[in-house]
């Protein structure tokens, strides 16, 4: 009879696919009621909640302790956002206010009325120069962050719009309402694009996937629809689910989907084939906001009891490479041989079951040690452009330059910031190139910046201190940087 569980059990840990549920990593209760939304920082230190109790909460990512509460509103707030250069923090909900926060000083930049009805949903463009919030009233307004000020009112849903979000490249916005469509809207001009329809419930939320130009819309119907912006029309269509679907977003590599609703799950979907790969369980009720961290290791749901749940992606990560060394595995789980005891057959399922267990820890010893090495040669001493400048925060003492289309905040004192102005296109710039394994994409560090007039060096960036970095610190002495 063990024999025989034994047996049971190994099979059942071979041909699991990918659907398997999971517990969370960490929970917090974030309100007292419900956590309307939640969003995570630049950097992936905090994530920021909001919901029924009128406050936002920021939270340290890592232990889950409350480091910080943002009070204004005068009701439940719906939707929190995070720019992606760490400078601002958006809010907005039920008392029609949509609030600017620094990020830095937590104080309250500004605040805007122009709504006429609650506002579900804010997002930041991706250059963080525009910032939008979705509305009862049927509009969308898109909001101009270097003047503070508005830039224009969209007009053309005839229903509430529940979800925004911009295109990767900032050019486009889509959103969801209540009338059933999915817009696509060309921002500079404020015209509509394309409506999408094929919905027979009111539209909760939409996501864009970061590379492919594929929206994913859910709704009260309790379908998933993929939408192709190229092609402008309908992918493929995921019906049903169970329950309502209130929350949706794509995984950092755009390859998955999380979506959950009123009933008690998440549930991961493969982008491209349409496969649910996992259900994970969210004890507590209803989930209503879903986010990523920027590496897509952790997940964050937002859930109607009032917490905010972390989980773990990583396996997903790695599952191609754990499928690889399975396969490498997969002597030890062969039928038994007439010439074996039970006992040396047992011992071999005892021996595959241990060396699965550690396959994914295993996965992430062998990347960090790949990644060591691609970082390692990465680096690289560039001369660089600063390419345009925003008007200067005297407040702030910053500037927000741009250099190789990424903005970058330049804090410097009034008098040179008076010249800088004017003669910034010759200032001399350079910084260091790397490969940042966490982001998987090329970055500048210690950017520095020579002032053309007063010869002053400024800093901009992430600035890491080589004697605290062994590689960046070899890489200085081999180029002799002082």
């Amino acid at each position: 009879m063990a024999k025989c569980l034994k047996t049971i059990i190994v099979l059942l840990l071979i041909t699991q696919n990918s659907l398997f549920a999971q517990d969370y990593l960490l929970k917090i209760q974030a309100d007292s009621v419900s956590v309307a939304s939640v969003a995570v920082n630049s950097d992936n230190s905090k994530i920021i909640t909001a919901g029924w109790d009128k406050s936002i909460k920021i939270w340290d990512a890592v232990s889950g302790i409350c480091t910080d509460t943002l009070l204004f509103h005068t009701g439940t707030v719906l939707s929190v956002a995070c720019s992606s250069d760490g400078k601002y923090i958006a809010s907005a909900g039920w008392d029609k206010k949509l609030c600017i926060w620094d990020a830095k000083s937590k104080q309250l930049l500004k605040y805007f009325s122009d709504h006429s009805d609650r506002i579900n949903s804010v997002c930041f463009s991706p250059d963080n120069k525009m910032l939008a919030t979705a509305s009862d009233d049927n509009t969308i307004i898109v909001y101009d962050l270097s003047s503070l000020s508005i830039l224009r009112k969209l007009t053309g849903h005839t229903d509430v719009v529940t979800s925004i979000c911009f295109t990767p490249d900032g050019k486009n916005l889509v959103s969801g309402s209540w009338d059933k469509t999915v817009k696509l809207w060309d921002v500079s001009s404020g015209n509509v694009l394309n409506t999408f329809k094929g919905h027979f419930g009111n539209i909760n939320a939409v996501a864009v996937s970061p590379f492919d130009k594929i929206i994913a819309s859910v709704s009260d119907d309790n379908t998933i629809k993929f939408w192709s912006i190229p092609q402008n029309g309908l992918i493929r269509s995921i019906e049903k689910d169970s329950t309502s679907l209130n929350t949706v977003c794509f995984s950092t590599d755009g390859k998955l989907i999380a979506v959950a609703g009123s009933g008690n799950y998440i549930k991961i979907w493969n982008v491209a084939t349409g496969v649910l790969n996992s259900i994970m369980k969210s004890a507590g009720g209803g989930v209503r906001g879903l986010t990523f961290n920027s590496s897509g290791t952790v997940l964050y749901s937002a859930c109607s009891d009032g917490s905010v749940k972390f989980w773990d992606m990583t396996y997903y990560k790695y599952e191609k490479c754990i499928k690889e060394k399975l396969a490498q595995y997969a002597y030890l789980i062969k039928p038994k041989d007439e010439f074996e005891t039970s006992d040396q057959y047992n011992k071999r399922l005892e021996k595959f079951i241990e060396l699965k267990a550690g396959l994914k820890e295993e996965c992430v010893r062998d990347e960090k040690t790949k990644y060591k090495n691609v970082v390692k040669e990465s680096y690289q001493l560039m001369d660089l452009k600063i390419s345009s400048i925003s008007t200067y925060d005297a407040d702030m003492g910053q500037y927000q330059v741009t250099i190789d289309k990424v903005q970058y905040s330049l804090t410097m004192p009034i008098d040179d910031a008076k010249t800088f102005k004017t003669n910034f296109l010759n200032a001399k710039t350079s910084g260091i190139k790397r490969y940042n394994p966490n982001s998987e994409k090329y970055e500048y560090i210690n950017i520095s910046i020579i002032h053309p007039v007063s010869g002053q060096k400024y800093f901009a960036g992430k600035q890491i201190d080589p004697s605290s970095d062994s590689d960046l610190k070899e890489f200085y002495l081999k180029n002799k940087i002082k």
